[in-house]
């Protein structure tokens, strides 16, 4: 027996991608009822279905719930009516949508049918959600003021409709070749149902209550467009079909409020529409609503039988339910050959032992092929959120005690003064006849740096003509230990030394050096590990620039060294021994001759949950960054549990053009909690004194503070190669100079507590994260600080990525969202750290943090891929583009033997090929070999493809090429000088 066939799957075609199309059906499908028990079964459509209805309350004046799952409508709120049909459909279609996503099944393109495109432009990113919201409730009451219509739908071609056409009715929808539809009024429509009936051909009246995409609609498309003109447009980031052309909607169009007026009165253009996405033989369309209506008519279009077209949603007239409709569709899918992320499909279920029977069964085994494993950073998530909490714990080791440096090597030793280790490193290495390049950086300034880049260049240079790059470079950071904060310190003076690391790295590989060197940062005191150490938290920032320098640089080994005062040879042979390029611990904490080294720990059966939260009724909330999307989910968090005063402090309070915003906060205060909006710049001391005298004259005393102050989204993005200054200290000046300034002002105010936004880049990483990595590192040691000096409670958390639904998601956030958490669920998470005894430094992971941290620090030769061991295109929503230039299969080599894959095509996205980071700055490296042209990091992140990588190199050699030429030119004219126009030439430069 086969045993391939007892589950059927030599129906499986692994080795071809299948492309998903996402089908959006439009009004005239919704019936009461519908998608009842996905929203009572499915996690993920019901939190996004309250999202959406909780914020159209307002809007509408109802409640959708009470519309929609009802089984005895009392007349009040018609499903019918358009102005909560159209809302209706795009939230149970977005909810649907987020739904099978969720389940690893992705959209490549995309089509809506009238109403329908704005679910798709929504999850496009064209416009928010919340901005989709506000548009489609706005279009369908525009709609519903309108005069009485009707439709009619003709089993005829567009050519042949044409006579029916009389004055005031349109041609409203070509839904396929032999299908169309007619709109007007009713008294208009009557006529041509006398004309057809005298004719003897079929028509359907449909259910709708106006003459949609007709010249009924005409009165209102001025105001519509104005209102589509407040909205902040986008140009798609997935592709999508255009009902009005016919054909995919270019970005000028999705981005012109003319066009949704268009959209509004103009013919849907449906069939055009699917005989383009038909082109791509390999595409599955999955239409994402209720009922059939575009799966029967996709099916129409089809002329091969092989093609699948799949509805997600049960007809009204089936007599079974939503959930056992979409477990057949999801069974299809996956025996057609679509991968189903089955752990995130079960991850909501409990799963416990049975008992089975004592007595042998008469058996046989049949093996089946195990499936490709996935990559570990899209991997296992427990559905418990205690597991992905995590706190940071500390393993002790014993020192090394005989290390001979066998080798000779090359060290260069940089420090602001000569200390006793730098001197008793120095004596060790001179007494094992190594070679050591020693600089002393004497400065009478208070300052932590020791050369701009364009000096380290210059030292680098001189070492290459004497032979002597090193192969280990020791930095002594040199902090003061100051055990009291009297000022509030400035990011521009804390960020020196982390501006000196980011300069040497350049520097090397401006230089050119391309052999192995490690770094060696030596810091005192820098982790809270026996719980005596006066902590020296300004040298945290270079935490988060060492763990990045890895990431980015191949050749680089970026490590910190933390020690304590008791300096002896034991301790020196120790930090060499640490200090070996091919030792992967990038972090050593040394105390009384011991070695440690740090862990985190899962806190679940670890703390006890108590049923007092920080928070309490009355209380007095400050948020930082409260206009932020994180910022207003606490505040309606707070507000959701507890009657309280909060206050929302922004760099911005005018919310003048921002009705998002504002529906949030009036939701909040319909809670019950006071706000009060108070413009005001964290990071400017007096600025904040300002705000923090007015809430006090406002509201009273402070209970507690939320710190969500901080650059995110792609502005946070910015590989070291390209930080400058400026950038640093507009990433640092957020969380480091309001942090400071907080704890400033807030000194003798026994708060109960602050809590800290932190990333989990902080422990991570992530290339171009080097300066908001460094950030949150601080906030995280500025914590354990804290919580030694202060009765007040400080936490930091360090968060995984937020996912808000609607967000946008350019190629930089793709890869983040990854294992994002849902707002709900972080929502749940600060609710349980509220009410557990824990404080200080807590990360949240939605998979196992320390296989995570292992993954992004694994050695680069642990993730190349013999070129004999190709396997297969992952599916991807990509169409296969075959390379065809000789440039384009150059770099296609270098792709496959980095990622392994065979088959790349030249639109791949490089992160959706299972590329990460950490493969992204080796292949940087690799092209950069390869094509010996300056290939900028943050282009791959701009454009992951081949297509992207090949423009750049072309840039980059036509570059080149010019200014060879430029040069050849120039030393041309000097060849043909004279010796009297070059003595000349010569002197009149000295003069200058």
């Amino acid at each position: 027996m086969d045993p391939s066939k007892i589950l059927e799957a030599s129906q499986v075609e692994e080795n071809e991608s299948k492309n998903i199309v996402f089908m959006f059906s439009g009004q005239g499908s919704q019936y009461i009822n519908m998608g009842k028990k996905l929203y009572e079964k499915e996690k993920v459509f019901k939190e996004n279905f309250d999202y959406c209805s909780n914020y159209l309350n307002e809007i509408l004046e109802v409640d959708l719930h009470k519309i929609v799952f009802t089984d005895s409508p009392d007349g009040s709120y018609n499903i019918n009516d358009t102005e909560f049909t159209q809302p209706l459909l795009f939230v149970i279609e977005y909810s649907m949508a987020w739904l099978l996503m969720s389940w690893g099944i992705n959209p490549e393109s995309m089509v809506g049918h009238s109403i329908g495109e704005y679910v798709a432009a929504c999850l496009s990113g064209v416009l928010s959600l919340e901005e989709a919201l506000r548009l489609v409730a706005f279009r369908g009451k525009l709609m519903q003021s309108l005069e009485k219509g009707a439709m009619l739908s003709l089993n005829l071609p567009e050519v042949e409709v044409q006579p029916y056409l009389i004055n005031g009715v349109s041609l409203a929808a070509i839904n396929s070749d032999n299908l169309t539809v007619l709109s007007g009024s009713l008294n208009n429509i009557s006529k041509v149902e006398g004309m057809l009936t005298e004719k003897g051909i079929n028509y359907k009246k449909l259910h709708t209550s106006h003459a949609f995409h007709s010249e009924m609609m005409d009165s209102i498309i001025p105001e519509f467009e104005k209102e589509v003109s407040k909205i902040n447009l986008n140009p798609p980031a997935i592709p999508y079909l255009s009902n009005v052309t016919g054909t995919w909607i270019q970005d000028y169009e999705a981005t012109d409020p003319k066009y949704y007026s268009n959209h509004l009165r103009y013919t849907v253009r449906f069939a055009d529409n699917m005989n383009e996405l038909l082109k791509d033989e390999n595409r599955v369309f999955i239409e994402v609503g209720p009922g059939n209506t575009l799966t029967t008519l996709t099916k129409n279009l089809i002329k091969a039988k092989n093609r699948l077209v799949l509805p997600s949603m049960k007809h009204p007239k089936d007599n079974f339910d939503d959930y056992a409709f979409l477990l057949g569709s999801l069974g299809r899918l996956w025996l057609n050959g679509i991968n189903i992320d089955w752990e995130k499909f079960y991850k909501e279920e409990d799963k416990h032992r049975i008992s089975v029977p004592t007595y042998p069964f008469e058996r046989k085994r049949y093996w089946l092929k195990a499936g490709k494993s996935s990559s570990l950073l899209g991997g296992k998530s427990s559905k418990n959120e205690l597991d992905w909490i995590y706190v940071q714990t500390w393993k002790r080791d014993e020192l090394n005690n005989e290390l001979g440096l066998k080798d000779h090597k090359n060290y260069l030793i940089l420090s602001k003064k000569r200390n006793v280790l730098i001197s008793k490193l120095i004596d060790y290495l001179n007494s094992e006849k190594q070679s050591i390049t020693n600089i002393i950086h004497q400065s009478n300034q208070d300052e932590e740096c020791f050369y701009s880049k364009d000096d380290f260049v210059v030292m680098l240079q001189d070492l290459d003509k004497l032979n002597k790059i090193p192969d280990t470079i020791f930095c002594s950071a040199n902090s003061k230990l100051d055990d009291k904060m009297k000022v509030p310190k400035k990011a521009s003076k804390l960020a020196l030394r982390m501006n000196a690391l980011i300069d040497l790295t350049r520097a090397i590989k401006e230089v050119g050096i391309t052999k192995n060197i490690n770094i060696v940062i030596l810091t005192n005191y820098l982790f809270d590990i026996i719980g005596s150490e006066i902590l020296n938290i300004d040298q945290s920032l270079l935490l988060g620039v060492a763990k990045v320098v890895n990431q980015e640089f191949p050749n680089l080994k970026c490590r910190i060294i933390d020690i304590d005062k008791n300096v002896n040879k034991k301790l020196v042979e120790s930090v060499l021994d640490e200090s070996d390029f091919e030792n992967n611990n990038i972090l050593t904490a040394v105390r009384n001759n011991k070695k440690w080294t740090r862990e985190f720990e899962n806190i679940r059966g670890k703390v006890s949950m108590k049923d007092r939260s920080l928070l309490r009724n009355n209380g007095i909330y400050l948020i930082t960054g409260g206009l932020g999307r994180i910022g207003l989910a606490i505040a309606g968090y707070i507000s959701e549990n507890y009657k309280v005063k909060i206050v929302l402090l922004n760099r911005t309070s005018n919310l003048e053009n921002s009705g998002e915003i504002k529906k949030r906060i009036e939701l909040i205060e319909n809670k019950g909690s006071e706000i009060l909006l108070i413009e005001g710049d964290v990071s400017d001391l007096g600025s904040m004194q300002k705000g923090i005298d007015k809430i006090q004259k406002t509201f009273g005393k402070i209970n507690g503070i939320f710190h969500a102050a901080g650059l995110t989204g792609d502005k946070a993005f910015q590989p070291i190669d390209y930080l400058d200054t400026e950038n640093i200290f507009e990433q640092l000046k957020a969380k480091v100079d309001g942090i400071n300034n907080i704890n400033y002002l807030m000194d003798k105010s026994e708060l109960d507590f602050v809590v800290l936004q932190s990333s989990i880049a902080s422990v991570v990483g992530g290339v171009g994260l080097a300066a908001y990595a460094a950030a949150n590192n601080y906030l995280n040691s500025f914590a354990e600080k804290m919580n030694r000096e202060d009765n007040t409670k400080w936490i930091s958390i360090n968060w995984d990525t937020w996912n808000f639904p609607g967000e946008q998601q350019s190629a930089i956030k793709s890869k983040l969202y990854k294992n994002s958490l849902l707002p709900k669920q972080g929502l749940n998470i600060l609710d349980k750290i509220l009410k557990t005894n824990i404080k200080g430094s807590i990360i949240v992971s939605t998979i196992d943090l320390q296989e995570r941290i292992f993954e992004q620090d694994k050695p680069d030769k642990e993730n190349r891929t013999d070129e004999t061991d190709m396997h297969d295109r992952p599916n991807i929503p990509t169409p296969y583009k075959e390379a065809s230039s000789d440039l384009e299969l150059d770099i296609l080599r270098v792709w496959q033997k980095l990622l392994g894959i065979g088959k790349i095509g030249i639109y791949d996205n490089f992160f959706e090929l299972g590329g990460n980071s950490l493969l992204g700055t080796q292949l940087v490296s690799d092209l950069r070999q390869e094509f010996q042209v300056e290939l900028p990091l943050q282009s791959l992140f701009e454009d992951p493809t081949i297509n992207g990588v090949a423009k750049i190199i072309i840039e980059e050699q036509t570059h080149v090429n010019e200014k060879a030429a430029a040069i050849k030119n120039v030393l041309d004219n000097i060849e043909n000088l004279s010796d009297e126009e070059v003595e000349k030439m010569l002197k009149e430069r000295e003069q200058s």
